[in-house]
């Protein structure tokens, strides 16, 4: 069985195991949906140079209608990280080194992955005004 703890609070023991299943499955929908608009917040703030709150404006605008390719996208990009996370375990000796340089791959992967989609989402908003 799952255990769901909130701010130290044991839900379960809390509310009964079956409310608090129900809780947890009802709020994954809404914060699966905020996670995907907001996936492109860090990318507008650093390309466009904007404030964090109008960044999340500008990343909610350009994922609009793009919500299940973002979905696929963040799917296929994890991936390569729960590969690369479990390559970590091939090299004990040097566990923390190894982890270090394969989370700044990770990283640097999945950032990468997602500017480009950025970039491409801009420029075809782009496209889609100028016609």
């Amino acid at each position: 069985p799952w255990i769901l703890f909130y701010g130290g609070v044991n839900l379960p023991n809390l509310l009964g195991n079956e409310l608090a299943e129900l809780i947890f499955k009802v709020a994954v929908i809404p914060v699966v949906y905020i996670f995907i608009k907001m996936s492109l917040y860090m990318q507008v703030v650093i390309i466009e140079n904007t404030s964090v709150i109008a960044s999340i404006r500008r990343g909610w605008e350009i994922t609009t209608g793009y919500f299940w390719p973002l979905v696929l996208l963040k799917v296929l990009s994890g991936l390569p990280v729960i590969i690369i996370m479990n390559l970590k375990q091939l090299f004990p000796g040097s566990y923390f080194l190894v982890g270090v340089l394969l989370n700044g791959f990770v990283f640097v992967f999945v950032n990468l992955v997602f500017t480009i989609t950025y970039l491409h989402l801009v420029a075809g908003m782009g496209r889609k005004k100028n016609h």
